[in-house]
């Protein structure tokens, strides 16, 4: 495979997690706001979708990462 191909997959692991972690927060932030509507199920579902999918995806990029590297 090639480097940047490898890079990128990480990239886009990292983005992913920190979005989802980011929404997280900000959903989260917005609940203890005082006149605030609750968090909807939705936005939960969407936030730990984005993680739980960038965490999966993040070792095989990392795996791949190192296996290029070592060869």
């Amino acid at each position: 495979m090639n480097d940047q191909v490898l890079m990128l997959v990480l990239l886009v692991s990292g983005l992913m997690l920190a979005t989802g972690i980011t929404f997280q927060i900000i959903t989260g932030m917005r609940m203890h706001r005082p006149g605030s509507s609750p968090r909807r199920k939705s936005h939960r579902v969407i936030g730990y979708s984005v993680v739980a999918l960038s965490l999966v995806h993040l070792p095989f990029g990392i795996l791949d990462f190192v296996e290029a590297f070592t060869n």
